[in-house]
């Protein structure tokens, strides 16, 4: 009867003490007489690409005036060749509380050659031993727009090392339809002879995210 009395007073034991023990369930802590503070981590992670700006604009490779005629008469002769720049693609610009980008992506074009004190646009002999240039003209409007008295974008000094500023784009598929002028009064009374030859330049475009002006 004792040996069977101290086994009940043991189990009895076991169970009060197994009663006063709670196991923290996964992904808890306890805070208890023994373990009176404790600590929670608060964490949360940023994707590197999540909310980042992308864009894609897409710029002409080439714009050929084509072969040019001495005219003449001492008239204006114009040839007039589109160009296209357009956005791709366009993501993560900053949106005010009613969805509209208060940022832009912001395009600018100027001759390769270009400072701010001298700005125009040019295409010059690749022979440098004929010290020949050609000036054209930039439009950001479709040659059916231009009249007489439509300025280039030239027409204005340019204030930057960017160049003129082209367009802000703000979504994709927005676009610039432009237009290259290039007067052959040029070559009114030249010889052609001396001038003949392949021309070349470059426009050099640049892109910035900005403020939405």
């Amino acid at each position: 009867m004792k040996a069977k009395k101290v086994v009940t007073l043991v189990l009895a034991a076991a169970m009060a003490m197994t009663a006063s023990i709670s196991v923290a369930a996964a992904g808890t802590r306890q805070l208890t007489k023994n373990n009176p503070s404790d600590s929670t981590e608060v964490k949360a992670h940023i994707d590197g690409a999540t909310g980042a700006v992308s864009y894609i604009i897409e710029i002409p490779e080439v714009v050929d005036f084509g072969n040019l005629t001495q005219p003449e008469t001492n008239e204006n002769s114009y040839v007039f060749k589109p160009y296209d720049v357009t956005a791709i693609e366009i993501k993560g610009l900053a949106k005010d509380a009613q969805g509209n980008a208060t940022q832009q992506v912001s395009v600018y074009v100027k001759d390769e050659n270009a400072t701010t004190m001298s700005s125009n646009f040019y295409i010059a002999n690749t022979d440098q031993s004929k010290d020949y240039k050609l000036q054209y003209h930039v439009f950001d409007i479709e040659a059916a727009n231009i009249t007489e008295t439509t300025p280039p974008i030239s027409a204005v000094t340019m204030s930057s090392d960017k160049g003129y500023f082209l367009k802000g784009f703000t979504e994709q598929g927005q676009a610039v339809n432009g237009t290259l002028v290039l007067n052959q009064n040029q070559l009114f009374g030249q010889d052609l002879q001396a001038m003949s030859g392949d021309y070349s330049g470059h426009m050099v475009f640049y892109s910035e995210i900005v403020d939405k002006t």
